[in-house]
């Protein structure tokens, strides 16, 4: 996993503005982009947990363009504190959803999402953006509608 950054005040951005931007090459090059946090407004589609452990939540916003987000393992974590934050916002999906597990939990909700932008590359992800562009990690989570 890439570094987190030092600062966690998010830039607020959409789905389409990520999903335009271009990826870098060699695409597994970290970027500058990439040393930020970023909240996005978008519908929180389906999500479930992988075989990596990974919780991977597929986004789209009211134009259709898609994008993934990443809550890592709490296993993971580098810090007590980061992998309670992920634990947490595992629970808070949980609880809203009733998923959890290593099927698809339909949701179709609006969410806004705190994160660190990430380039992946593709390998046949379920609604990754044309560059493959990620939040990940996960920092934050808000259902809206919810408390």
């Amino acid at each position: 996993m890439q570094n987190l950054p030092t600062q966690f005040s998010p830039i607020w951005t959409t789905v389409a503005h990520v999903t335009s931007l271009p990826a870098p090459n060699p695409h597994l090059s970290r970027t500058p982009l990439e040393r930020n946090t970023y909240q996005v407004r978008a519908t929180l589609v389906v999500y479930k947990k992988e075989s990596d452990e990974d919780y991977h939540l597929a986004l789209a916003d009211a134009k259709g363009n898609t994008m993934i987000a990443q809550i890592p393992s709490p296993h993971c974590a580098p810090s007590q504190k980061l992998a309670a934050i992920w634990r947490g916002l595992r629970a808070q999906l949980d609880n809203a959803f009733g998923g959890g597990g290593d099927t698809w939990t339909n949701v179709n909700a609006p969410v806004v999402l705190t994160g660190v932008l990430f380039f992946d590359r593709p390998h046949g992800q379920r609604n990754v953006a044309p560059n493959a562009v990620e939040l990940h990690p996960l920092l934050g989570l808000k259902i809206e509608g919810r408390p």
